[in-house]
């Protein structure tokens, strides 16, 4: 299983000064999810939202390729 996270923009006010909390919180509501679901990882991709609603980035676990 391959699992890649991805921020591609931190350039808005929810990471100004706030980078490290912002980036952490986004990382445990993602985990949260994760467990609510049951714990197993599926092939998906779980976007990632800052605190203002913005869409930033994603998860996503895909099969490992050889």
């Amino acid at each position: 299983m391959k699992i890649e996270l991805s921020i591609h923009s931190t350039a808005n006010a929810a990471f100004e000064g706030n980078e490290g909390p912002e980036v952490a919180r986004m990382l445990r509501e993602t985990a949260d999810r994760i467990e609510l679901e049951g714990g197993e990882l599926s092939e998906e991709v779980y976007p990632l939202f800052d605190t203002n609603g913005n869409h930033v980035g994603s998860l996503s676990v895909s099969e490992e390729s050889a």
